[in-house]
């Protein structure tokens, strides 16, 4: 049993591991938190934490493949059941971070025990809407019938309504995240706007702000390796940049994890380095790259680990999907964007910063400054504060 502790708070972040950059954005909203409150954390695969944390286990594998919609339930499920759990525990608010699962199934154990719902990060209102294909078209590869697809998603159109329903606050970082949780009937006076928060204390320049004169030129991602990232597309990019000395480091883990150790057996050039969840760590090996690439097929909300390069002063290339591409169109002094899915796209962004030096330094300087202003922790600090007191 937890034991009793007044003025709890859990974070709870049931779908994805608590590494990399979603552990910095627990963390981020725990330090917010903390003071008066006592923060816990409930989550699955933790990387260093200062807080007090509980571990779930990871759904069977069984429950993949061909009866992947088994696994919504079982999240839900969880959520729900760590729900009344917490509240015996004397924890009275529940912030629900990648909402998606964790929402619905707090809200359901919601309905038993009385404890207020703060939801946080619910990219997939905005994916799994009617008007996304892309999304539907990557989803349908880990469906095997369309009629199985179809009823997950109206599963869990269903749910997140009776989520929304039983929000206090809802917190969005874009106009078209709002506009997808009004569809799903959450009332206008529960949306708060706010800004991802980017350690700037961890994540910054390191004094270099020239690119190197000759290659090998050194590509970076950093993310969940999953089939909706584009490495298939940002491969056969590179391929196609036969002129330019090109390596391109990985750092991440997830389900395509084999995939990419399999594509590195006949294309030398791909260094795996797996997860780095430290961020002055992750900010040296970006200080020490020429180029952050992020050619994602969908997204729901801001990409964390693109953000990240930008304050550390690495030149990026995003594809046109989610949030952040909207802060660089129109203006390539903070980064460019490419097409998604589109690999003859992608190899020109990539060429273009890499042989256009002047492009290269200016955005190695004002994209720090631009972070800076905008994403700093100082803010999303206020606003949590402000909010939730």
């Amino acid at each position: 049993m937890i034991p009793m502790t007044r003025s709890r708070v859990c974070i709870f972040v049931a779908s994805y591991p608590v590494v990399g950059g979603m552990a910095r954005i627990v963390s981020a909203l725990g330090h917010a938190l903390s003071g008066e409150r006592e923060v816990l954390i409930v989550g699955r695969k933790f990387g260093p934490s200062p807080f007090n944390h509980y571990q779930l286990s990871p759904p069977p594998r069984s429950l993949f493949g061909p009866w992947h919609l088994l696994t919504t339930p079982f999240y839900v499920l969880t959520a729900a059941l760590w729900t009344v759990l917490l509240k015996l525990g004397g924890v009275e608010t529940i912030l629900a971070q990648d909402a998606s699962f964790t929402a619905c199934g707090v809200a359901l154990g919601s309905l038993l025990v009385r404890s207020s719902l703060i939801v946080f990060d619910y990219g997939l209102l905005v994916n799994n809407r009617k008007s996304n294909p892309r999304y539907l078209k990557i989803m349908a590869n880990q469906f095997q019938r369309g009629r199985m697809l179809e009823a997950w998603s109206r599963m869990l159109r269903l749910m997140s309504r009776v989520a929304l329903l039983r929000t206090t606050r809802f917190f969005s970082y874009s106009d078209e995240l709002t506009a997808a949780a009004l569809e799903h009937g959450l009332h206008p006076d529960k949306v708060v706007k706010y800004a991802f928060p980017v350690d700037t204390n961890s994540f910054k320049p390191l004094g270099r702000h020239e690119l190197r004169h000759q290659g090998p030129f050194r590509l970076l991602y950093v993310g969940r390796l999953s089939g909706d990232k584009g490495f298939p597309v940002l491969l056969r990019a590179i391929e196609r940049l036969r002129n330019l000395d090109l390596r391109l480091t990985v750092i991440g883990e997830g389900d395509m994890m084999e995939w990419l150790l399999d594509m590195k057996r006949s294309r030398s050039w791909i260094d795996v380095l797996g997860p780095v969840s430290d961020g002055e760590k992750l900010n040296e090996i970006m200080n020490s790259c020429d180029l952050f690439v992020y050619p994602i097929l969908i997204s729901g909300g801001y990409a964390m680990a693109f953000l990240e390069a930008m304050a550390s002063g690495l030149p990026g290339v995003i594809t046109d999907v989610g949030p952040t591409c909207s802060l660089l169109l129109g203006n390539p002094a903070l980064g460019l964007v490419a097409k998604a899915g589109d690999e003859r796209s992608l190899s020109e962004s990539i060429e273009r910063l890499l042989r256009n030096r002047s492009l290269w330094q200016r955005i190695s300087q004002n994209a720090p400054r631009f972070i800076q202003a905008r994403f700093g922790t100082e803010s999303f600090r206020h606003t949590i504060q402000k909010y939730l007191n």
